[in-house]
């Protein structure tokens, strides 16, 4: 990259004047006549030594007006060092966007106010600096544009909302509406920097460029401290049991408060020490008879981010548990007959669908979803695993050993951030499962045995996860991972069902090891059937259905009417109850994002198109470049250059007065 660029170019042809001071130095050289003396011993030294004098002060008169009209069509250019942090900021005829990170995490209070007001107080020392004729964008998330502002002051109460922060969409609009303009463009970012925040700049430079300078400006707390909820549910009644999980940041918590409440009243309460960097799980046991359907636990502490210490929880009156398994049929009936058999009905009802013909309903109706050699992954699929269906699901993977379609049951093992390239083990001798450990809660209550009759003759290996049952050779045979998004995996390392490289089927292990494997999966969750975030759209569930369905929230009241919408999205966390048309009413919890409450910030790793673009840069650092006007020397060096170079032309210009007349003829005498 040159070290040296030009805002205005096209001034640059005002150094064709150049020629006019040159032309004039020639046309008034005085020309001399040709004299032949015998010796010039008579001639006066201080005479001689004033002609020298004169020369020399023509040539510096003309180098001096060859500069200054350099340094005025420089001035016009406009240049700028494009390796300079702050040089496209403060150009007079280019554009700033501006970007305020508006998720929840930027309520965080510190000192006397939230950390968003100090993040509008950086915009407001930008906009203080920027030239009167620079154009202003701040960006609009509900537009998903950059509006233009006449100035960045902002006045009115903090506001933000629910849900993770959109990196992609408001990049992708300052490329579309800079390469609009004819103007340079620079994108200032002001935000806590949270690792959502930093995974969706990363996400998008390995794919695409900014393709103008970025500052990223850092406001995220010094020394961050909290207390939150990070999860809530209901186990059981008569009398109802609610599990709660807690986290403490920054410093230990001694007896905070924790309450349930059902039905507008305390049903339960108790309180919780928890160490800085530490969960503590806290189960609290509810008034004798309630039996609510929905509730919520409420934290009371007072800490600086007071936007976690609620969770909503609902409790279905339903105690079996929809299963849809994906595979072959012929292959996957042992899957089926096992979770069937059982003497009662936890599963009921176990559906099976081909892989391509499974559907968005299939999926966002079952609380279990078994991938049983699954060849190829359709859109479904794809929602499921990635995450843009519903959250808190138990999704258990049969990998393809006997058909060969391996490329699918891989890029399953990566959803679970496994990067290690699966591989296939066989031994001459066949293995079987073995269960070492029986007081873990998965097989709580087995005998300890090694089932002698099952033969595994070929398996995967590396499974993801945490080993919950084991081979004779200590290769695990099942792993269990959960993610972030709300889904609990359990891997395999052989099929499940009909196959030739085992007979695990045909053993009396199949039947309890497939209810307690699911059930494990379920306990993994922690939450309802429907989990959803705030501010997070998900796909209608109710986009095919004919009548679709009313929303209402906790005081009854109707906020939303859902049918042929492609999207749907709760604004804020609670309570609501969907009431599809001619159908029995449900209730669903909206909790915030798991990722914003976490409070773990961290700097971008840039990568990519993004290495060359964005500089990161902590508040203060970047309010002290902005006070010191570190980075403008092109602008105010050409200024002082201009006025020194303006003396020196009057200083040298030989002025025709009588003085110098006598003087020339004195000299000629």
């Amino acid at each position: 990259m040159s070290a040296l660029s030009f805002f205005q170019p096209i001034y640059l042809w005002g150094l064709a004047a150049l020629a006019l001071p040159l032309a004039v130095h020639l046309l008034n050289r005085k020309r001399s006549r040709r004299l032949d003396f015998s010796t010039v011993r008579f001639f006066k030294d201080t005479a001689l030594r004033a002609a020298k004098m004169r020369r020399l002060r023509r040539i510096a008169l003309l180098c001096a007006r060859i500069l200054l009209i350099a340094t005025i069509a420089a001035l016009f250019s406009k240049p700028y060092d494009p390796r300079a942090v702050f040089s496209t900021l403060v150009d007079p005829g280019g554009s700033v966007y501006c970007w305020i990170d508006p998720t929840k995490s930027m309520e965080y209070r510190e000192g006397k106010g939230a950390v968003l007001l100090k993040a509008k107080a950086v915009a407001d020392s930008i906009d203080k600096k920027l030239s009167p004729s620079s154009r202003r964008f701040l960006y609009d998330d509900a537009r998903h544009a950059f509006v233009d502002r006449s100035s960045f002051t902002f006045d009115g109460n903090v506001v933000t909302r629910w849900g993770p922060p959109d990196i992609e969409t408001m990049l992708r609009a300052f490329n579309r509406q800079r390469r609009g303009s004819t103007r340079t463009a620079t994108l200032v970012v002001i935000s806590d920097f949270q690792e959502n925040v930093s995974e969706g700049f990363e996400a998008f430079f390995r794919a695409d460029s900014a393709g103008a300078p970025i500052i990223g400006v850092n406001v995220a707390p010094a020394t961050p401290w909290n207390i939150g909820i990070l999860s809530a549910l209901v186990r059981g009644r008569h009398p109802t049991l609610a599990v709660t999980t807690l986290a403490a940041v920054g410093k230990d918590f001694a007896g905070a408060g924790v309450s349930v409440i059902t039905g507008g009243m305390r049903t339960g309460h108790d309180a919780v020490t928890i160490k800085k960097g530490c969960h503590a799980t806290l189960s609290i046991p509810g008034s004798d008879g309630a039996e609510p359907n929905t509730g919520l636990v409420m934290l009371d502490a007072d800490d600086p981010f007071p936007c976690d210490n609620t969770r909503f929880f609902t409790a279905e009156a339903s105690s079996s548990v929809r299963v849809l398994i994906v595979g072959d049929s012929a292959n996957s009936f042992p899957i089926a007959a096992a979770l069937r058999c059982g003497e009662t009905s936890a599963w009921r009802p176990v559906i099976m669908r081909p892989p391509r013909t499974v559907s968005y309903e299939d999926i966002d109706s079952a609380r279990v979803v078994i991938l049983n050699e699954v060849g190829a992954l359709s859109g479904p699929l794809l929602a499921l695993c990635e995450g843009r269906s519903f959250s808190n699901k138990a999704v258990i993977v049969s990998p393809c050993i006997d058909t060969g379609a391996t490329m699918a049951t891989a890029r399953l093992f990566h959803f679970s951030n496994i990067r290690d390239n699966i591989t296939f083990a066989s031994h001459g001798a066949p293995c079987v499962p073995l269960l070492p450990d029986t007081l873990t809660p998965l097989w709580k209550g087995f005998p300890r045995f090694r089932e002698t009759g099952a033969v595994v003759r070929r398996y995967v290996r590396p499974l993801p996860g945490n080993t919950i049952l084991s081979l004779d050779n200590h290769a695990p045979l099942a792993a269990h991972a959960a993610d972030s998004a709300g889904r609990s995996w359990v891997f395999f390392a052989v099929p499940i069902g009909f196959s030739s490289t085992n007979n695990l089927c045909e053993t009396g292990m199949y039947v309890p090891m497939m209810d307690r494997i699911v059930r494990y999966s379920l306990e993994s969750v922690c939450g309802e059937m429907e989990q959803w975030v705030a501010g997070l759209p998900r796909r209608n569930p109710y986009l095919k259905s004919r009548t679709g369905a009313l929303v209402y929230d906790a005081n009854n009241h109707r906020i939303a009417q859902w049918e042929k919408q492609p999207s749907v999205v709760f604004i804020e966390p609670g309570l609501y109850k969907i009431q599809p048309m001619g159908a029995t009413s449900r209730w669903v919890a909206v909790n915030p994002d798991s990722q914003e409450i976490t409070l773990a910030y961290r700097a971008p790793g840039f990568v990519g198109r993004g290495k060359k673009c964005m500089v990161f840069m902590e508040n203060d650092e970047f309010l002290h470049y902005l006070k010191t006007d570190k980075g403008f020397f092109y602008a105010y060096g050409l200024w002082g250059a201009l006025a020194l170079l303006l003396f020196a032309e009057i200083f040298l210009w030989e002025r025709r007065t009588e003085k110098n007349a006598k003087r020339r003829r004195e000299e000629q005498s």
